[in-house]
């Protein structure tokens, strides 16, 4: 389990962390799985009813079956008419894997949370997805999600992306190894020993600090401002600035595997802590108030050592994957460099003009992304769930 080592964090918060800390997300009751004989998927259709889309399993009978939804259908999965003399037949037996979007946090934690089942025999079944990405023109799996499947043993010839209405011949729906806030099991943990294992890189320098950025992330650009000044000051002090988006997926485990401590703001880089080396230090630099309850089971399955700092700027309550995000050198940074004998260059210490640039641009922002109805809906969702996780600690 993680160990919180230091925290400077809201005192709310300072609770929450230490009662995260103590509590066991360990599932020890078996997880299950339902065989749908002649099952029909339905490929991911976009819908306001659910964030990524309407889809998944149904019976021989046309009925929905509820275990193909991901977060109960919040995220994906529901039924919707569809031609049903264009369903195409496959006389195979496939292991139902949800939905695909190209989210690297959702897709490490929700989406293959099913594919613990192959894992005694990873070439027996294909393996078959609702390709969707929120209606791009690349909906199968690519890049470093595809390399993703590889290192778990499964070829592309075994990847279905379903996009029409197919009628297989059965259609396995194992349950999901692992659900943000509320459990993960071995099965979730041999995913990642297996990923791990076929790592085979060479001939890279390895580095024994490391800051990964989100500085050329293209939607971290969109909707973060202040991470330059950061990743200045972590790079005054000896830590090695890598870019995640460029490097294969085995170079990213290689690097993280190889140092002795890595930052980064938190989000989809620090759900990478799966990938972590037992004794890990990590740096996880929060840039919202909101507490992440992905990462909250993430930092209890891993044993590492983990550094908690709140670097946002509170001004309103804003969507996770909406942002906008307000992040600096704050006094909570101030104090973590100070205790930890970091060196803060001068000239990151405060710049009158550059302060009132990002708070035109956070305002600017924020008022565009949540005159959309949607939006404003999302953020109120996720301030129920917010009120609930408190509940919990």
């Amino acid at each position: 389990m993680g160990k919180y080592v230091d925290l400077y964090v809201s005192k709310e918060h300072l609770q929450a962390y230490r009662a995260n800390e103590a509590r066991d997300y360990l599932r020890k009751t078996p997880l299950t799985v339902k065989e749908v004989k002649g099952g029909i998927i339905l490929p991911a259709k976009g819908d306001s009813s659910t964030t990524w889309g309407l889809g998944g399993v149904l019976d021989d009978d046309g009925q929905f079956v509820k275990e193909s939804q991901t977060r109960d259908g919040h995220l994906f999965g529901g039924f919707y008419e569809y031609e049903k003399n264009s369903v195409q037949q496959c006389d195979e037996t496939v292991v139902f894997m949800g939905p695909f979007v190209s989210h690297w946090g959702h897709f490490i934690c929700d989406q293959i949370s099913r594919l613990w089942y192959v894992l005694p025999d990873v070439k027996k079944y294909r393996i078959a997805y609702c390709g969707w990405n929120w209606g791009n023109e690349q909906t199968s799996l690519h890049g470093n999600f595809l390399e993703f499947m590889h290192l778990l043993g499964i070829s592309d010839e075994q990847l279905i992306d379903v996009k029409t209405p197919t009628q297989f011949r059965s259609v396995i729906v194992p349950e999901f190894s692992y659900i943000e806030r509320n459990y993960y099991t071995e099965e979730f943990k041999d995913i990642y020993r297996t990923v791990i294992s076929n790592v085979n890189v060479s001939g890279i320098e390895s580095y024994s600090h490391i800051y990964f950025t989100r500085g050329e992330f293209p939607d971290a650009l969109n909707k973060e401002r202040g991470e330059k000044d950061i990743q200045a000051l972590f790079a005054a002090n000896g830590y090695k600035v890598i870019s995640p988006e460029k490097l294969t997926l085995s170079e990213q485990i290689y690097y993280m595997r190889n140092c002795d401590c890595m930052a980064a703001i938190s989000g989809s880089i620090t759900h990478n802590l799966l990938f972590a080396k037992e004794g890990q230090k990590v740096i996880v630099l929060n840039k919202m108030e909101v507490m992440n309850g992905y990462q909250m089971v993430i930092d209890n399955i891993m044993d590492v050592n983990i550094s908690c700092v709140d670097v946002y700027v509170k001004i309103f309550p804003v969507c996770f994957g909406l942002g906008p995000f307000l992040i600096g050198i704050n006094n909570n940074l101030k104090k973590f460099a100070k205790d930890k004998g970091m060196r803060i260059p001068p000239n990151l210490l405060f710049n009158f003009l550059s302060v009132i640039k990002r708070y035109i641009w956070y305002i600017t922002k924020f008022t565009r992304i949540y005159a959309k109805k949607h939006n404003r809906s999302m953020l109120l969702s996720q301030q129920r769930s917010v009120r609930e996780l408190k509940k919990q600690f």
